[in-house]
């Protein structure tokens, strides 16, 4: 058994995927059917038959290994990720992935499409690449445009391109001649990004998954031998980002960028499990009835407090004030009033003003919070 093969059979008994192929992609150019020709590993037959799965898994990935043959990439980026999701349950969840089989004595690329049952795409990906059947268990700090812009002053990314997406039913040549007025922000080298930014976005919006999914989530890895292209699409936010990625780590790009990303995703899904519900007693059950609906929604403030608390806690404070010591101390400065007098520290500044304003925030919501919790306990004992 090979080493793709165990891991895609570890993943299936663990619940995170449903159904998955692999086939092999012809050296000559692509036929219709290719995928039935050239299939290597399934989970079942049946599910290779299957409409639904042709539609939301199998089709996607063919389209994926065309978009790679495109003369604008696949010099470029010979590999790639593709990762997909809408914020309602029922909506398609899947992986595919374009890559060299290095169980092969021989030269050739693969392309993998999978159905997704759980919501934690992020692990699924980092195992599927690198083999393991587990993530590391790495926090994540801050929303991922933010990420990209610390980590672009880190020398983590050449640069990157966040853009509002065109309505999904509108002309994607009409939004690109719209230029800088749909640009939210841009820094390093991001020249290269705006060449590829239609072509990525009319292949997604050319996707039926895509066109039939309410405020869809994704995120694309277009894999260089030097260079790799991070594209995320934040369907509820109307955001698209583009960002070139100095880092050859993508557990570490999934988990500062996708993983913010997929978070609103999870939220989503958990709200949308919680429906009103109707509860019809006897007159002498009115006040039990009255005690365990308090009783819940103190449940449930609690859990929020928890998790505005963990938020809180993971956020960087040492990195940060090291970061800021880091900028106080250069020659850039003036001597007079600590006023940074180049454009790039006014910059780096203006952002710690926002990670402040930020905690501020959290800070006062988590106060109030406690106090609502504190009140309910108070009623319900």
């Amino acid at each position: 058994m090979t080493s793709l093969e165990e891991t895609l059979r570890t993943l299936r008994k663990r619940g995170m995927v449903s159904r998955y192929f692999v086939a092999e992609i012809p050296t000559e150019p692509l036929q219709t059917g290719w995928i039935n020709e050239n299939l290597r590993l399934y989970s079942k037959k049946s599910d290779i038959d299957d409409s639904g799965f042709q539609s939301s898994v199998v089709i996607p990935t063919d389209r994926l290994v065309r978009l790679l043959a495109d003369d604008q990439i696949h010099e470029s980026f010979p590999g790639a990720v593709f990762m997909f999701a809408g914020t309602r349950v029922h909506d398609v969840r899947l992986v595919s992935l374009v890559r060299e089989d290095s169980d092969a004595e021989q030269d050739r690329r693969l392309a993998l499409g999978m159905s997704i049952r759980k919501w934690d795409l992020n692990a699924l990906t980092i195992a599927l690449l690198s083999g393991r059947d587990e993530a590391d268990d790495l926090e994540v700090h801050l929303d991922y445009l933010e990420q990209m812009r610390a980590d672009h002053l880190d020398g983590r990314l050449q640069g990157f391109l966040s853009l509002h997406s065109p309505p999904k039913s509108g002309s994607v040549k009409k939004w690109m001649k719209e230029g800088t007025k749909n640009r939210i922000d841009a820094e390093g080298n991001f020249r290269f990004l705006e060449v590829l930014a239609p072509l990525i976005t009319r292949w997604l919006m050319g996707l039926q998954v895509f066109k039939g999914t309410t405020s869809p989530i994704a995120a694309l890895f277009l894999l260089g031998a030097e260079d790799t292209v991070l594209c995320l699409w934040d369907g509820p936010a109307e955001i698209e980002t583009f960002a070139a990625v100095q880092t050859e780590n993508l557990d570490w790009c999934i988990t500062h960028y996708v993983s913010p990303l997929m978070c609103s995703l999870q939220r989503d899904a958990e709200m949308s499990d919680t429906s009103p519900k109707v509860t019809i007693s006897a007159p002498g059950e009115q006040s039990k009835s009255i005690r365990s609906s308090r009783g819940t929604e103190s449940t449930s403030v609690a859990k929020e407090v928890a998790a505005l608390s963990a938020r809180l806690n993971a956020i960087p404070l040492e990195a940060l004030l090291k970061r800021l010591s880091a900028i106080e101390n250069r020659s850039g400065f003036s001597d007079g009033g600590n006023q940074p007098s180049d454009p790039a520290a006014v910059q780096i500044v203006h952002r710690f003003n926002e990670t402040n304003k930020r905690l501020e925030e959290l800070t006062t919501r988590l106060k109030k919070l406690e106090e609502r919790l504190s009140q309910l306990e108070k009623n319900v004992g």
